[in-house]
């Protein structure tokens, strides 16, 4: 219920950071908890070499950038 009468979110929403997908990945991989308080339920914009992007059967999108981590992906 909550989710479904949750606010949507508009196109012309500022960032509250932006970063490359490294640095977010460097961020998660030292302190996950610390991370995720600071981005949570947050918009952010993530710059950075994009691996795939793909589609669920429900209609999703996501996009896959690399990292410097060779098993990091963001």
């Amino acid at each position: 219920y909550m989710l479904w009468n949750k606010p949507h979110r508009t196109a012309d929403e500022k960032p509250f950071a932006m970063l490359t997908a490294n640095d977010l990945f460097v961020e998660f991989s030292t302190n996950e908890t610390v991370a995720w308080e600071k981005y949570r339920d947050k918009v952010i914009q993530i710059s950075g070499t994009v691996e795939e992007i793909k589609k669920d059967a429900s209609g999703n999108t996501d996009i896959v950038f690399t990292t410097d981590d060779i098993l990091g992906k963001v």
